[in-house]
């Protein structure tokens, strides 16, 4: 007779970045939920990680030639067989706990999705990322529990209102409602378009794990907001959410994504200022005021557009010159 399927089904897409990877599938190994499966699904193209995932026991190992994440988190889905479904980012690490505290919370809310708190270790460390902005306290100020369920309106506001700290890693779905799963074409926030799509269905049910119960690594080799390509990445990404799901949500979330869309066009103004492409800076900030009005995101380009001018007056270096080392700090087990 054949096995009966896992529970839970994990894809981890690889691109190099042997080390990280190697922390990754050693943080699964771990786990002490162990009815799992796992699929890696390596897009480093002429980098071959074989040898390397070869000493851990996965479930499949899939090559394929630099086709990005989200067309690997799609491979590795069409493989899954578990009732939940996670995609653990191969530069990110679970607690041993992790699995068995997301199962517990989405078998007893009844929920779709799990979005699971977590720490940054790196150039910004956060022991909690929940806790970190006035924002998200005020929005669960009510909230005692270790987990919890969220309204709908709530869900909305957390996700679509960019109040979550998103990542793929933090979030665990019943394989039911992923339905096509990942965009394939996404260039930075996949994890979030997956959720703007998930969230208009209203009846979709997510839930919150508050303990923070995984680390989310930073080394400084990550793509920032603050640069100018990863500025024109997220514009792409949520002018996709903007033109294809806004037209079915409610006007309550579709102003949220509005808004967020208009100080990203704002945040990459600044940049495109920055670097003398002042043609697409004029644009972008006609598109954030066509979209969100004057907001606290223009008023602060036009604050820093003026310090930057004062600076370079004064002959002092552009903060983009100044470099931090990477904090040390433990993470915990």
């Amino acid at each position: 007779m054949p096995a009966a399927a896992p529970t839970v089904s994990i894809v981890i897409p690889a691109y190099r970045k042997a080390a990280t990877l190697a922390r990754a599938l050693q943080s699964v190994v771990n786990q002490s939920y162990r009815d799992f499966e796992l699929h890696v699904v390596d897009d480093s193209g002429n980098e071959d990680l074989r040898p390397l995932v070869a000493r851990y026991a996965v479930t499949s190992y899939t090559p394929q030639n630099c086709q990005g994440p989200g067309a690997a988190r799609n491979r590795g889905l069409a493989l899954c067989t578990g009732r939940y479904v996670i995609s653990l980012d191969h530069d990110d690490e679970w607690d041993p706990d992790f699995l068995e505290r997301a199962i517990q919370a989405i078998e007893y809310h009844h929920a779709d999705t799990i979005w699971m708190n977590f720490r940054i270790s790196g150039i910004r460390d956060r022991a909690d990322c929940l806790a970190t902005s006035p924002s998200r306290r005020k929005l669960f100020a009510r909230q005692t529990e270790k987990s919890w369920l969220m309204p709908y309106d709530q869900a909305c506001r957390f996700y679509l209102g960019r109040m979550a700290p998103l990542s793929n890693s933090a979030l665990l779905y019943r394989r039911d409602k992923l339905g096509p799963g990942w965009y394939e074409k996404a260039m930075m926030a996949d994890d979030w378009l997956l959720m703007a799509r998930l969230l208009m269905d209203p009846e979709i049910k997510s839930g919150i794990v508050a303990t923070p119960s995984w680390t989310k690594h930073e080394d400084g080799s990550h793509r920032s907001l603050w640069s100018q390509e990863t500025g024109r990445r997220c514009v792409h990404d949520v002018t996709y959410a903007w033109q294809h799901y806004a037209p079915a949500m409610t006007p309550a979330d579709r102003q949220r994504v509005r808004l967020y869309l208009g100080n990203l066009h704002y945040k990459l103004a600044y940049h495109c200022f920055w670097a003398g492409d002042h043609a697409e800076g004029r644009d972008n900030v006609r598109l954030g005021r066509v979209l969100a009005g004057i907001t606290g995101q223009s008023l602060l380009l036009v604050m820093i557009f003026a310090l930057r001018k004062v600076a370079r007056a004064a002959g002092l270096p552009p903060l983009s010159t100044l470099t931090r080392a990477p904090q040390q700090s433990s993470t915990q087990s």
